[in-house]
C-alpha cells in the first residue's frame, strides 16, 4: 500500500512539474534551441561523411590540424573552449579522441574536463557581476537568459549539457545569477553521459 501511494506522489509531482514548464515554456525553447543546434551538427556531420566518401580524406585533413599537435596542448585548448563560450563544439574533440588505443579512456577524460570546466564557467559568471561595467552589459544584454535560469531551474542545465547547446554559456548565466552552486554541480552531471551517447554515434559514423 505504501509502494503504490509513493508512485501516486511520484507521478503527481513530475505531473506538476510537467505542466508547470509546458506553462512557462521550457519545451518549446529546448525545441527550437535544441532543433537549431541538431541541425547543425547534423548538417556538418553529413558533410564532413560525404567529404570523406565521395570528393577528400577527412582524416588526412583532421590529422593535418589537431593529430600532429601535442595532445597536452589539445586537451589544453579543450579546456579553454569549455570554460568560455564553447566556441568549438566538443564532438571534434571526441572525433580526435579516436586516435587513442583506448578511445573511450580519452573521451571520460574530455567528460571529467568538461564538467569540472563547468565549475571554472559558473565562478567566471559568478565574479564578473562584481565589476561594474559587466554587470551592467549583461544586465542590459542578457537579461532574457536570467529569466530562463530563475523560470527553468536545473532543468535547463541539464539539457543543455547533454543536448547540442551552448553549455558553457548557460553555467557563465547561471553563475552570474548566483544559481546555487550546491545544486548547480549535481545538474552539471549530465554533461558526463552526453560524451558516451556521442561518441558511440560518432564512432560509428567515422
Amino acid at each position: 500500500m505504501k509502494l503504490i501511494q509513493k508512485e501516486r506522489t511520484t507521478k503527481g509531482w513530475i505531473g506538476l512539474y510537467h505542466s508547470y514548464y509546458k506553462r512557462k515554456g521550457l519545451y518549446s525553447f529546448l525545441y527550437s534551441n535544441g532543433l537549431k543546434g541538431a541541425l547543425v551538427l547534423i548538417i556538418i556531420l553529413v558533410l564532413l561523411w560525404f567529404a570523406e566518401k565521395h570528393i577528400i580524406n577527412t582524416d588526412h585533413i583532421f590529422a593535418s590540424l589537431i593529430d600532429n599537435v601535442e595532445d597536452w596542448k589539445v586537451l589544453v585548448f579543450y579546456t579553454i573552449s569549455e570554460i568560455g563560450f564553447g566556441i568549438f563544439p566538443p564532438d571534434f574533440f571526441i572525433l580526435w579522441a579516436q586516435k587513442f588505443s583506448r578511445p573511450f579512456l580519452m573521451v571520460t577524460l574530455l567528460a571529467f574536463i568538461s564538467y569540472f570546466a563547468s565549475f571554472a564557467s559558473y565562478y567566471l559568471g559568478k565574479f564578473s557581476r562584481r565589476i561594474a561595467f559587466i554587470d551592467k552589459f549583461v544586465t542590459e544584454k542578457l537579461g532574457g537568459y536570467f529569466d530562463k535560469i530563475r523560470k527553468w531551474g536545473g532543468i535547463l542545465i541539464v539539457f543543455t549539457a547533454l543536448l547540442p547547446l551552448p553549455f558553457s554559456f548557460f553555467n557563465i548565466i547561471a553563475g552570474m545569477l548566483g544559481f546555487p552552486f550546491n545544486k548547480f554541480w549535481i545538474f552539471a552531471l549530465a554533461r558526463i553521459p552526453r560524451f558516451y551517447i556521442y561518441a558511440f554515434i560518432l564512432f560509428h559514423l567515422f
